[in-house]
């Protein structure tokens, strides 16, 4: 699989852009908190963010009908014109709050679709179930599980430079990736479905996609996973939007976003071993789910003032994300393994897209009550309500005895 020169072009390109991302991450953060000193607009840009998401949902089954080499490169370069502009309208203009949230959107637009784009490659360029998983572990962990380094780095750089470096780094590595991307070969560059697209022409086709692709939302069992992913994304955007009140630091709240890759990456290759492919789905899910919500509500009781104690609450989101990382890759993973191919790119972008639809407004709110109630008690509410989702699927037999990834009978 790692001599299959697409995978290791989309892969080597993903380590790339989550550098800059990380980038990224940190410094817009910081550049709205430091313009504000509010975690309103820090939750208001978040909100901003994550709403696009939702955008890509109605764009998802042009994904089947596009050429995506072209695609992938015309995102980048982009991408690239959009965070460059930050810093230089900084240097010779002023500024404005508006202007970043701007930018903040349409940036997350465009990365939004081309995530689950290159997720619905991999069943054309991969060959078979035990590749797909292997596939998805090594695209996770480029896409998260590097977060676990860069988050750090980028932590260290902007606090000796300063939060503008972060534009100027990220810019050059969405030209890299453009270059990169010229050497995808026709596979990925043909349509799956050799057609143009046509609104007018083809408006009927386009539905008949889109329905095709959310029915397999019928599934009892996967709607009820569905809505459960639904409200955990919810309460991991309300905690995440009280990190830049709740961290000390600019290094500190790089951190908690190093956890979020680094529980990643090793969640994903416990995914992996014999001993966790042994049990139950079900009581993989139930016991991942309960467990982030009792590490959270933790994380909400310590005396923060104290530095060890800072250090257990970076511990304990380190390991909800450990329990994250295998609860995501085993979900997306079932889902490949069961759907038509030909519906992976509908199906792709509807699990990730109805998966955080209530995201922005977790991030609204989360910004919201933390200048109101304060970062802690936003994170033993976000506790709380993870603890609660766990509950419910454990009550829910289908869900409970979930025994592998052939389980569902779609």
């Amino acid at each position: 699989m790692l001599k299959n020169r697409n995978f290791m072009v989309l892969l080597l390109a993903r380590f790339i852009s989550n550098f800059g991302d990380s980038l990224y991450g940190v410094g817009i953060v910081f550049l709205i908190y430091s313009m504000t000193g509010s975690t309103f607009y820090t939750g208001l840009a978040l909100f901003f963010q994550s709403s696009m998401a939702i955008v890509q949902f109605f764009l998802s089954p042009l994904f089947n009908r596009v050429n995506m080499k072209k695609y992938l490169i015309l995102t980048q370069l982009i991408q690239a014109i959009l965070l460059i502009s930050i810093p230089l309208i900084k240097l010779f203009s002023n500024l404005s709050i508006w202007y970043v949230m701007i930018v903040v959107s349409l940036s997350s637009l465009i990365n939004q679709i081309v995530y689950p784009g290159q997720l619905a490659l991999l069943p054309r360029i991969l060959n078979s179930e035990e590749e797909i998983l292997k596939g998805n572990s090594l695209f996770m962990m480029a896409y998260q599980g590097s977060d676990a380094i860069f988050n750090s780095i980028s932590g260290l750089i902007i606090s000796l430079t300063s939060i503008y470096v972060a534009f100027y780094i990220d810019s050059v590595t969405f030209l890299l990736n453009a270059a990169l991307f010229l050497l995808l070969t026709s596979i990925v560059a043909k349509p799956l479905i050799d057609e143009k697209f046509s609104f007018k022409e083809n408006l009927d086709s386009y539905f008949k996609d889109f329905k095709n692709g959310l029915s397999i939302w019928k599934n009892p069992t996967l709607l009820r996973f569905l809505v459960a992913s639904m409200f955990i994304n919810f309460a991991a955007t309300f905690m995440f939007a009280s990190f830049p009140k709740y961290s000390s630091s600019e290094f500190e709240y790089s951190l908690y976003l190093s956890c979020m890759g680094l529980g990643t990456i090793i969640g994903i290759s416990i995914a992996n071993t014999k001993f966790l492919r042994s049990l139950d789905l079900g009581k993989v899910f139930n016991f991942g789910i309960i467990t982030i919500g009792i590490y959270w509500i933790f994380m909400a009781n310590l005396k923060l003032e104290i530095l060890s104690f800072r250090i257990i609450s970076i511990i304990l989101y380190l390991l909800s994300w450990i329990n994250a990382g295998v609860v995501s890759i085993y979900t997306q993973t079932m889902i490949q393994v069961n759907v038509d191919k030909s519906k992976i790119a509908v199906v792709m972008s509807s699990l990730y897209s109805l998966t955080v639809i209530l995201s922005p407004i977790g991030s609204l709110l989360g910004g919201s009550f933390t200048e109101i109630i304060g970062a802690k008690s936003v994170v033993f509410i976000s506790g709380i309500i993870v603890l609660f989702v766990g509950i419910l699927i454990l009550f829910n037999k289908n869900m409970r005895n979930l025994k592998n990834f052939n389980d569902l009978d779609l």
